[in-house]
């Protein structure tokens, strides 16, 4: 459960970062970023729990989700961190593979302290890019490995 959790919370509270991208091509809402900033998209998730909506989230059983997003201008160079209860993470792409970037401090979190940071497991197709060209490409579920980058786990994901 708790690795459900880290893998959903990695996603919502994603910053992906656009690295060749600066400006919407059609001003869909992406802010114009000035030279070294790149557009990025936020996901927050504000609560997760087994209530029902229709209750306020407080009783039933039920999934509650709550998120909210944000479009922004970031320096093209991401970093991962971690900030009270939420963990930023960033993610590139060259088109052949996703590099998804997690803060090595989140090995010393609750829950995670007995957790093997040696691989990565990702569920099949339940992540996909989709590029300036239009081709979207799916994430191949599985294990992967995990290296360090200095304060940093690098992850590198495979496209289908």
């Amino acid at each position: 459960m708790k690795k459900l959790l880290f893998i959903a919370l990695t996603l919502f509270s994603a910053t992906c970062f656009c690295q060749s991208t600066k400006t919407s091509p059609d001003g869909g809402g992406i802010p114009p970023c000035p030279d070294g900033f790149c557009p990025s998209v936020v996901f927050s998730m504000d609560m997760l729990n087994l209530h029902k909506p229709r209750t306020g989230c407080s009783s039933g059983l039920g999934i509650c989700l709550k998120f909210s997003v944000s479009l922004n201008c970031n320096p093209c160079v991401g970093k991962s961190y971690i900030k009270g209860d939420k963990v930023n993470v960033w993610m590139k792409s060259n088109g052949q593979v996703a590099e998804l970037h997690l803060p090595v401090n989140v090995k010393f979190e609750k829950g995670f302290e007995k957790v093997d940071f040696s691989n990565f497991e990702i569920e099949d197709k339940s992540l996909s890019f989709t590029f300036e060209s239009g081709v979207t490409k799916v994430v191949k579920g599985g294990l992967y490995p995990v290296s360090q980058l200095g304060d940093e786990f690098v992850v590198n994901l495979n496209f289908y």
